[in-house]
């Protein structure tokens, strides 16, 4: 199927993120307050993933319209609306953005597909699993990819070329989420509810933390104080202190979370689900009145 973009989003939204760290030292959870609710038309999706720059929102329509693929769309997060939209080349089983503000898109078809919405071009890069069910940006810009086989590999960026792959994690049921640590490892969030740390260069499994609220861990979102977030098949987004015991649920989405972000200019935390609910926190001292947005 042909590239179309429908809608071309305005250059402001596709801002780089901040180049320095700007995350507190270390986050305060019990300070952690809810923003207020917050309503717009934009339907429920399949995948979503959170801009680093804490503008916009990649989604996956969780219907598709007349047998056609299921269209991406990009939201704002500061009005919740609509500023683009195109339609992908395959089925969309995850998302990923990067800091210049492209997102990366894993198919049905062995292929993860980088899209600029600023020109339109998209780029192809074969993989060596099926289903890419899992995708991530690491801080020097390379890939990470996870299929439904459990194979986590790693593609440079910039010439697609495979840089290295581990093979099926025994037992996981398949990637369903990855994150790149503070310290370089990878957490790998698995259909058996389970997340696996790897060692990044030789795939070896160097800890796993076992039943994250008893579902697959859909997402996840790694800090620079060590701590992590990860949201589940049954809605909970659930902190990890130091990725080795949960420490607090912040809360529990009707359906499977979505995508987890944090906008570093705002210091604010965000989940969303399959249905549309976007959740999000301050995470300032001092707190403004809690809240939700429907997408």
């Amino acid at each position: 199927m042909d590239f179309l973009f429908w809608k071309k989003p305005q250059p402001q939204y596709l801002e780089r993120a901040p180049k320095k760290e700007v995350l507190p030292e270390k986050f305060n959870w019990q300070k952690l307050e809810e923003q207020k609710n917050l309503e717009s038309r934009i339907g429920a999706m399949s995948s979503a993933v959170f801009f680093p720059n804490g503008k916009l929102l990649a989604s996956v329509e969780k219907k598709s319209r007349d047998g056609q693929v299921p269209a991406i769309r990009l939201l704002a997060i500061d009005g919740q609306r609509e500023i683009g939209r195109f339609q992908a080349k395959s089925n969309v089983l995850s998302l990923a953005a990067t800091a210049d503000g492209q997102i990366i898109y894993g198919g049905d078809d062995k292929y993860a597909r980088i899209l600029n919405p600023q020109t339109e071009e998209v780029r192809e890069i074969q993989t060596l699993t099926k289903d890419v069910t899992a995708l991530a940006t690491m801080k020097d810009g390379n890939i990470l990819y996870g299929g439904a086989d459990g194979l986590v590999g790693i593609l440079h960026a910039k010439s697609g070329q495979e840089l290295r792959h581990f093979f099926a994690l025994e037992g996981s049921g398949g990637i369903t989420s990855l994150a790149e640590l503070a310290d370089g490892k990878i957490a790998a969030g698995c259909n058996d509810g389970s997340i696996r740390i790897l060692d990044p260069k030789t795939g070896a499994e160097l800890k796993k933390i076992n039943n994250i609220e008893n579902g697959a861990v859909t997402a996840l979102m790694a800090n620079p104080d060590g701590s992590s977030v990860a949201g589940t098949e049954n809605g909970s987004v659930v902190v990890l202190d130091d990725l080795r015991y949960p420490v607090e649920v912040l809360a529990r989405h009707e359906e499977p979370v979505t995508a987890l972000g944090y906008d570093a200019w705002k210091k604010q935390l965000y989940s969303t689900s399959q249905d549309g609910i976007s959740r999000v926190w301050n995470t300032k001292e001092e707190t403004a009145p809690a809240a939700n947005f429907k997408l």
